[in-house]
């Protein structure tokens, strides 16, 4: 039987057009990986930066950019010392495999760049991501969608500002219900369909 199985695996991929995992990230998407599936991160300069809240103090950051799939460069940064809620924040959790720090003002960037499309209200499905705005159409915040019933039972994980550790939410609690003013939830386009 085991060969028989080998055999007919053999000829589905001669004959179809089959996908290594190791090749799966660079048909879906997203940002930029080298061939370990490592987000490749180009440092620029060390600089020290301090949270809007003034909470955390200060933090040692390297400063740099990602690539969004277009080649379009994200700003990005990677703690040096610090506080340990400057390891990553929402959007380094949603876009960035929770390995960075990135800023509101970036996130469009990524939502063009990586090629993600808005979804009507409903059609929710896992992966995709939830952008926070206030009243002026500014990013606040980002999380993933991890379940969904379509609707208002839609579930979402990430974090806020420097907090230490992820957590999931109703889609409407993702944020500060008094942090923002409406969400749009984003998914990539090749998987519109």
């Amino acid at each position: 039987m085991k060969k028989k199985t080998k055999l007919a695996f053999e000829y589905l991929e001669r004959e179809l057009d089959v996908i290594s995992p190791s090749n799966l990230l660079s048909v879906i998407g997203g940002v930029q990986r080298d061939s370990n599936g490592n987000i490749i991160f180009v440092a620029t300069e060390s600089v020290n930066v301090s949270h809007p809240s003034g909470y955390g103090g200060t933090a040692s950051m390297m400063q740099g950019y990602i690539l969004a799939d277009d080649g379009s460069q994200i700003v990005a940064y990677r703690k040096l010392s610090g506080h340990a809620g400057w390891d990553t924040d929402c959007h380094g959790v949603s876009f960035g495999d929770g390995q960075f720090w990135i800023n509101d003002d970036q996130v469009n960037g990524l939502l063009s760049g990586d090629n993600y499309l808005s979804i009507e209200s409903g059609g929710y499905y896992p992966g995709d991501k939830v952008v926070y705005y206030d009243s002026e159409g500014n990013v606040v915040h980002s999380a993933t969608v991890t379940s969904t019933d379509g609707g208002s039972g839609t579930t979402v994980y990430g974090q806020g500002g420097l907090e230490v550790d992820n957590h999931s939410d109703a889609i409407e609690n993702g944020f500060s219900p008094s942090g923002y003013s409406y969400y749009q939830v984003y998914r990539q386009g090749q998987f519109i369909g």
